[in-house]
Protein backbone atom coordinates (compact mmCIF):
# COMPACT_ATOMS: atom_id res chain seq x y z
CA UNK A 1 0.00 0.00 0.00
CA UNK A 2 1.44 3.32 -0.93
CA UNK A 3 1.66 6.37 1.88
CA UNK A 4 2.86 9.91 2.07
CA UNK A 5 6.19 9.57 3.29
CA UNK A 6 4.88 11.28 6.62
CA UNK A 7 2.68 8.77 7.04
CA UNK A 8 5.24 6.05 6.68
CA UNK A 9 7.50 7.62 9.39
CA UNK A 10 4.78 7.87 11.59
CA UNK A 11 4.15 4.04 10.80
CA UNK A 12 7.52 3.32 11.17
CA UNK A 13 8.26 5.17 14.17
CA UNK A 14 11.53 6.54 12.81
CA UNK A 15 12.99 8.56 10.06
CA UNK A 16 15.26 5.70 8.48
CA UNK A 17 12.74 2.93 6.39
CA UNK A 18 14.42 3.89 3.19
CA UNK A 19 10.86 3.69 1.86
CA UNK A 20 9.75 0.68 3.16
CA UNK A 21 7.75 -0.76 6.16
CA UNK A 22 6.04 -3.98 6.72
CA UNK A 23 4.03 -4.97 9.63
CA UNK A 24 4.68 -8.09 11.71
CA UNK A 25 3.56 -9.75 14.71
CA UNK A 26 4.85 -8.12 18.17
CA UNK A 27 8.32 -9.84 19.18
CA UNK A 28 8.29 -12.74 20.88
CA UNK A 29 11.12 -13.30 23.57
CA UNK A 30 12.80 -16.25 24.45
CA UNK A 31 13.93 -17.95 28.08
CA UNK A 32 17.07 -18.97 29.21
CA UNK A 33 15.69 -22.99 28.73
CA UNK A 34 14.46 -21.93 24.75
CA UNK A 35 18.52 -20.97 24.39
CA UNK A 36 19.71 -24.15 25.66
CA UNK A 37 17.44 -26.10 24.33
CA UNK A 38 18.31 -24.43 20.65
CA UNK A 39 22.31 -25.69 21.75
CA UNK A 40 21.17 -29.21 22.37
CA UNK A 41 18.96 -29.39 18.88
CA UNK A 42 21.99 -28.25 17.12
CA UNK A 43 24.13 -30.42 18.98
CA UNK A 44 27.01 -28.16 20.01
CA UNK A 45 27.61 -26.89 23.54
CA UNK A 46 25.61 -23.85 24.34
CA UNK A 47 26.94 -20.20 23.36
CA UNK A 48 25.42 -17.46 24.71
CA UNK A 49 26.32 -13.45 24.52
CA UNK A 50 25.28 -11.98 27.12
CA UNK A 51 25.08 -7.71 27.50
CA UNK A 52 25.60 -5.53 30.99
CA UNK A 53 23.94 -2.92 30.20
CA UNK A 54 25.18 -1.29 26.89
CA UNK A 55 23.42 2.47 26.84
CA UNK A 56 24.64 2.75 22.68
CA UNK A 57 21.57 1.47 20.62
CA UNK A 58 23.94 0.96 17.63
CA UNK A 59 26.19 -0.62 19.64
CA UNK A 60 23.40 -2.97 20.84
CA UNK A 61 22.49 -3.65 16.83
CA UNK A 62 26.18 -4.37 15.88
CA UNK A 63 26.37 -7.17 18.73
CA UNK A 64 23.52 -8.83 17.51
CA UNK A 65 24.94 -8.98 13.75
CA UNK A 66 27.95 -10.21 15.00
CA UNK A 67 25.95 -12.57 17.30
CA UNK A 68 24.36 -14.49 14.99
CA UNK A 69 26.93 -14.78 12.42
CA UNK A 70 29.31 -16.29 14.81
CA UNK A 71 26.21 -18.68 15.67
CA UNK A 72 25.69 -17.81 19.11
CA UNK A 73 22.56 -19.93 20.56
CA UNK A 74 21.28 -16.90 22.44
CA UNK A 75 21.54 -13.31 23.58
CA UNK A 76 20.85 -12.31 27.24
CA UNK A 77 20.38 -8.76 28.50
CA UNK A 78 18.96 -6.68 31.34
CA UNK A 79 14.96 -5.20 30.78
CA UNK A 80 16.05 -2.69 33.05
CA UNK A 81 19.15 0.09 32.28
CA UNK A 82 20.40 -1.17 28.76
CA UNK A 83 19.62 0.16 25.43
CA UNK A 84 15.98 -0.99 24.18
CA UNK A 85 15.76 -2.90 20.49
CA UNK A 86 15.09 0.78 19.02
CA UNK A 87 14.74 0.94 15.18
CA UNK A 88 18.21 2.11 15.18
CA UNK A 89 19.55 -1.26 17.13
CA UNK A 90 17.34 -3.64 14.73
CA UNK A 91 18.87 -1.54 11.82
CA UNK A 92 22.41 -2.02 12.77
CA UNK A 93 21.69 -5.88 13.12
CA UNK A 94 21.21 -6.28 9.92
CA UNK A 95 18.79 -8.37 10.04
CA UNK A 96 19.73 -10.67 13.09
CA UNK A 97 17.01 -9.66 15.30
CA UNK A 98 14.80 -11.61 13.33
CA UNK A 99 16.71 -15.29 13.81
CA UNK A 100 18.18 -14.65 17.31
CA UNK A 101 16.64 -16.02 20.42
CA UNK A 102 17.09 -12.72 22.67
CA UNK A 103 16.45 -13.18 26.33
CA UNK A 104 15.44 -10.36 28.71
CA UNK A 105 16.06 -10.71 32.36
CA UNK A 106 15.04 -9.14 35.43
CA UNK A 107 18.26 -9.94 37.41
CA UNK A 108 20.90 -10.61 35.02
CA UNK A 109 23.74 -11.74 37.92
CA UNK A 110 20.97 -13.78 38.47
CA UNK A 111 20.14 -15.69 35.14
CA UNK A 112 24.50 -15.68 35.21
CA UNK A 113 24.37 -17.49 38.14
CA UNK A 114 21.72 -20.09 36.43
CA UNK A 115 23.54 -20.67 33.41
CA UNK A 116 26.81 -21.30 35.11
CA UNK A 117 24.68 -24.11 37.29
CA UNK A 118 23.76 -25.48 34.05
CA UNK A 119 27.26 -25.80 33.21
CA UNK A 120 27.65 -22.93 31.13
CA UNK A 121 31.28 -20.86 31.69
CA UNK A 122 31.03 -17.35 32.45
CA UNK A 123 33.61 -15.36 30.30
CA UNK A 124 34.37 -11.68 31.02
CA UNK A 125 36.65 -9.03 29.10
CA UNK A 126 39.17 -7.37 31.00
CA UNK A 127 42.60 -5.71 30.00
CA UNK A 128 44.27 -6.58 32.95
CA UNK A 129 43.52 -10.38 32.49
CA UNK A 130 46.10 -12.69 32.60
CA UNK A 131 44.60 -14.88 29.65
CA UNK A 132 44.48 -13.48 25.67
CA UNK A 133 41.34 -14.65 24.70
CA UNK A 134 43.26 -16.44 21.72
CA UNK A 135 45.23 -18.50 25.39
CA UNK A 136 41.70 -19.11 27.15
CA UNK A 137 40.19 -22.01 25.68
CA UNK A 138 36.44 -20.91 24.89
CA UNK A 139 35.11 -24.19 22.76
CA UNK A 140 32.91 -25.61 25.80
CA UNK A 141 29.76 -23.96 26.85
CA UNK A 142 30.10 -20.52 27.45
CA UNK A 143 28.39 -17.22 27.71
CA UNK A 144 30.79 -14.47 27.07
CA UNK A 145 29.69 -11.46 29.02
CA UNK A 146 30.24 -7.84 26.99
CA UNK A 147 29.93 -4.63 29.45
CA UNK A 148 29.05 -1.49 29.11
CA UNK A 149 30.72 1.52 27.23
CA UNK A 150 31.38 3.92 30.29
CA UNK A 151 31.62 1.66 33.24
CA UNK A 152 32.69 -2.11 31.99
CA UNK A 153 31.28 -5.24 33.86
CA UNK A 154 29.37 -4.36 36.54
CA UNK A 155 30.34 -5.45 40.20
CA UNK A 156 27.42 -8.09 40.50
CA UNK A 157 28.55 -9.55 37.14
CA UNK A 158 32.37 -9.51 37.39
CA UNK A 159 31.76 -11.21 40.56
CA UNK A 160 29.35 -14.09 38.61
CA UNK A 161 32.55 -14.52 35.92
CA UNK A 162 34.45 -17.87 36.11
CA UNK A 163 37.48 -16.70 33.83
CA UNK A 164 38.28 -13.56 32.42
CA UNK A 165 40.39 -12.42 29.24
CA UNK A 166 42.00 -9.46 27.54
CA UNK A 167 42.22 -8.71 23.88
CA UNK A 168 45.93 -7.47 23.50
CA UNK A 169 46.65 -4.20 21.76
CA UNK A 170 49.64 -2.61 20.33
CA UNK A 171 48.81 1.05 19.71
CA UNK A 172 48.07 3.73 21.53
CA UNK A 173 44.77 3.87 21.90
CA UNK A 174 43.92 2.24 25.49
CA UNK A 175 40.40 0.38 24.92
CA UNK A 176 37.94 -0.73 22.32
CA UNK A 177 34.54 -0.17 21.39
CA UNK A 178 32.40 -2.15 23.32
CA UNK A 179 30.86 -4.04 19.75
CA UNK A 180 34.34 -3.98 18.61
CA UNK A 181 35.79 -5.89 21.70
CA UNK A 182 32.74 -7.55 21.51
CA UNK A 183 32.63 -9.26 18.19
CA UNK A 184 36.38 -10.07 18.41
CA UNK A 185 35.48 -12.44 21.41
CA UNK A 186 32.61 -13.73 19.61
CA UNK A 187 34.78 -14.53 16.50
CA UNK A 188 37.87 -16.19 18.54
CA UNK A 189 35.24 -18.17 19.80
CA UNK A 190 33.87 -19.50 16.93
CA UNK A 191 37.76 -20.05 15.52
CA UNK A 192 38.45 -22.07 18.57
CA UNK A 193 34.78 -24.19 18.35
CA UNK A 194 34.35 -24.39 14.34
CA UNK A 195 38.28 -23.66 12.57
CA UNK A 196 36.35 -25.03 9.42
CA UNK A 197 33.53 -22.46 9.72
CA UNK A 198 33.30 -20.28 6.05
CA UNK A 199 34.86 -17.02 5.15
CA UNK A 200 33.11 -13.86 6.40
CA UNK A 201 32.13 -11.61 3.76
CA UNK A 202 31.54 -7.77 4.18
Amino acid sequence: MEVEGGSLTALAGFDGHQGVAVVVEARRFASLDDLLARSIEHAEPAFVLVLDSLEDPQNVGTLLRSAEAAGVHGVVFPTERQAPLTPAAIKASAGATEHLLLAPVDDLPGALTDLHLRGLRIVGSDAEAALTAREADLRGATAIVVGSEGHGLSPAVRRRCDLFVRIPMRGSIGSLNAAVAGSILLFEALGQRDPGARPATA
